[in-house]
């Protein structure tokens, strides 16, 4: 494995590289999936669902024992809940495990 010395990319920056792939496959999918994106990047809580594959209740749960994606409370549409792409894709990153 090339190191940050040897010319390849530091482990925070291989983060991080992964992080902005993750957070632009996304956005595009939610586009083509037409859901509402707002300026800064947010989307209902049921649309991140969708994004991450799991049920609406699912995500909900995993926001209020603290094990989901940071979600914000200023909803939008008459959602209640939003979510950044930014934080859905930190968080996806975040989980990613890796063999040795």
């Amino acid at each position: 494995m090339l190191t940050a010395s040897d010319g390849g990319t530091s482990p925070a920056a291989d983060l991080a590289n992964r992080v902005a792939d993750t957070a632009a496959a996304l956005l595009a999918s939610a586009r083509d999936a037409g859901m509402t994106i707002t300026g800064d990047s947010r989307i209902k809580e049921c649309d991140a669902a969708v994004l991450l594959g799991y049920a609406p209740d699912t995500l909900a749960k995993k926001r209020t024992q603290g094990s989901g994606p940071a979600a914000y409370s200023r909803g939008f549409g008459g959602a209640r809940i939003s979510y950044r792409i930014d934080d859905l894709a930190q968080w996806i990153e975040a989980g990613r495990e890796v063999e040795d």
